[in-house]
């Protein structure tokens, strides 16, 4: 739906597209769905991802063929050869034990075959905002109960619907958020802004329709967790009135739900799988559309 939301086009060029293009996940997309497993399904983290070898962890390990040849000229050892390899070879025979980074990367790639591999400083964030998250009261209470990741679907006009909730519980849904402090906001105004740009909100109101709303209408957390130093922690809670009155989040999500679906269902028919694509036309400039130009 965010695609869709930019263009129809867009939409069709990374979900329909038989030639579609490879997404690769940033470092902060696969930054957060370690830390959903991590918060979520902590049973199943450690078969999924492992630390990168560091040299650091090792404060004598050899690294460089120079720090090989030098480890063996110290041992009273005269190294031969120019390949790595051998002079690596060289080196367990004088120790066996001794730290080689190579040797301990291979034997690592061997030990974690299949695992996602996280850089040594992620690794850290990682703990550190689990452990924020985990230890919030809130988050404690509300994992008490329920389903991790769940995948949801309906039918709406014709339209099946998905989505995959981060928790379910029969009286809950909740969502866990990675955000960056910048640009010197507050942490509430950076909450706020990743609600409105990310259309949190939309989520939100469509998570309550997988779960048969108006009929259900239980409560829905996001958890906000900064994934950088001081891993500070927010949660806010959506619902579709606040009193007497409509939740302003609430009316502009059901709008845009709507029309997204009928823009959907419009292309679907006219273009079929076909280019999503319209043959563009020259659009006039006006003042009132610039409100730059006002100052």
């Amino acid at each position: 739906m965010k695609d869709l939301a930019i263009s129809p086009y867009r939409y069709w060029h990374f979900w329909i597209n038989p030639e579609q293009p490879d997404r690769e996940p940033t470092p902060a997309m696969i930054f957060g769905t370690a830390l959903h497993d991590a918060v979520l399904e902590p049973k199943e983290f450690d078969s999924r991802y492992a630390c990168e070898i560091d040299e650091t962890d090792f404060p004598e390990c050899l690294v460089t063929i120079g720090d090989m040849r030098q480890w063996l000229k110290d041992k009273g050892k005269t190294p031969t050869g120019t390949l790595k390899a051998d002079i690596i070879a060289q080196v367990q025979r004088v120790d066996p034990n001794w730290p080689i980074l190579d040797v301990l990367k291979a034997a690592a790639e061997q030990k974690n075959m299949g695992k996602e591999i996280i850089k040594k400083r992620d690794w850290w964030r990682l703990g550190q905002a689990a452990n924020s998250l985990m230890n919030e009261p809130l988050f404690e209470q509300l994992t008490k109960e329920g389903k991790p990741e769940q995948v949801l679907t309906m039918d709406d006009d014709g339209v099946t619907i998905k989505g995959c909730l981060d928790w379910v519980a029969p009286k809950w849904t909740f969502d866990v958020k990675t955000f960056s402090q910048q640009a010197g906001k507050s942490i509430a105004k950076c909450i706020t802004d990743a609600i409105f740009y990310e259309a949190y909100y939309r989520q939100a109101f469509i998570y309550h329709k997988l779960r048969g709303w108006p009929n259900w209408r239980g409560d829905y957390y996001m958890f906000f967790i900064e994934s950088d130093e001081p891993f500070e922690v927010r949660v806010r809670s959506l619902h579709s009135k606040e009193g007497a009155q409509a939740n302003v989040y609430w009316s502009r999500a059901m709008m845009e739900y709507r029309d997204l679906l009928q823009t959907y269902v419009a292309c679907k028919k006219k273009y079929g799988d076909k280019p999503w694509r319209e043959p563009q036309q020259a659009e006039r400039l006006l003042d009132e559309e610039i409100p730059q130009l006002a100052w």
